[in-house]
């Protein structure tokens, strides 16, 4: 996996520093214009962030010129948006239970 390091409001988000949590992949290949990957990273101080990549038709996507094209990017998220996301992704039950504090319904 390439190392993806970006600044956003003065904090280095580094895949490489950082551990990854749980990935979602939609199960398309990378040539489709629907391919989505993502993956979740916690800092060592403990801040979120989410790296994803995917083709044209995805959040992922960027505009080049007068034609829209695959990208990605990362996105700093707080701690109830990661849980979201895990949830929104189907992440494994004991992922979300080992990261996030997690009460009976």
């Amino acid at each position: 996996m390439e190392r993806i390091k970006r600044i956003k409001d003065g904090k280095i988000y580094d895949t490489y520093s950082a551990i990854e949590v749980a990935r979602f992949w939609n199960g398309l290949s990378p040539n489709d214009f629907r391919y989505v990957r993502e993956m979740l990273y916690k800092t060592k101080k403990g801040a979120w962030f989410l790296h994803g990549c995917g083709g044209a038709m995805t959040q992922w996507s960027e505009s080049c010129g007068n034609s829209i094209i695959g990208g990605g990017n990362i996105t700093p998220m707080t701690a109830d948006e990661a849980l979201k996301w895990c949830e929104e992704s189907s992440i494994d039950a004991g992922i979300i239970e080992a990261n996030f504090e997690i009460t009976e319904a």
